[in-house]
């Protein structure tokens, strides 16, 4: 039976040590608020998958939630406009991140053994659906609601549809393609030591 790529004593220290990481990927990359020199696709969508892939726990994702409420309206307050961010449908952020983080959730325990090939695309297909949903919630919910638009309709959000789904759905593979490679690599040597362990008894 294949064993956990994290062992029980170290299961801790790795979960800390990806929090930590995709901490600093959300700070580093929202809106670029903090860092002006760093110029890097938002990671926001694929910081949700990840942790609901590889923490799994809800509080992770109400962490990861307040700290995305806080770095908004720290960027809102410094600009002196809430305005363009902070609108009537921003509550339904949870919603659209809640939809990745489940995403990711839901195959957090088939990667805890390992991730093979056919894994990782499958992987791949649930963020693509999650991402898709998280942005039908967050756009529409936008375009519809937020009174940001005079005389909302179906022409004109098919049109915006268009232009923005397509980048939507791109950015959070920058981030979680490399941390599946990295996964799949720890997974073939862990197996690699498995297989080599077994012939040596």
């Amino acid at each position: 039976m294949t064993k956990p790529i994290f062992s029980n004593n170290s299961n801790k220290i790795a979960m800390l040590a990806i929090g930590s990481l995709l901490l600093v990927l959300m700070l580093m990359t929202r809106g670029n608020h903090f860092m002006s020199s760093v110029n890097l696709p938002s990671a926001s969508i694929a910081v949700f998958f990840l942790a609901g892939l590889y923490l799994s726990r809800i509080s992770a994702f109400w962490f990861f939630y307040i700290t995305s409420i806080v770095i908004d309206l720290s960027v809102s307050y410094s600009k002196g406009d809430f305005g363009s961010c902070i609108t009537n449908t921003y509550p339904l952020l949870a919603f659209s991140y809640g939809a990745v983080f489940y995403a990711g959730r839901l195959l957090s325990v088939s990667v805890a053994t390992g991730l093979s090939t056919t894994l990782a695309l499958k992987t791949l297909l649930v963020l693509f659906i999650g991402t898709s949903v998280a942005f039908v919630i967050s756009n529409g919910s936008y375009y519809w609601f937020s009174g940001n638009y005079v005389e909302p309709n179906w022409q004109e959000y098919t049109e915006r549809f268009a232009k923005y789904y397509p980048s939507y759905i791109l950015r959070p593979l920058y981030y979680v393609v490399p941390a599946l490679l990295i996964h799949w690599t720890f997974s073939t040597i862990r197996i690699k030591q498995q297989i080599d362990a077994i012939k040596i008894k």
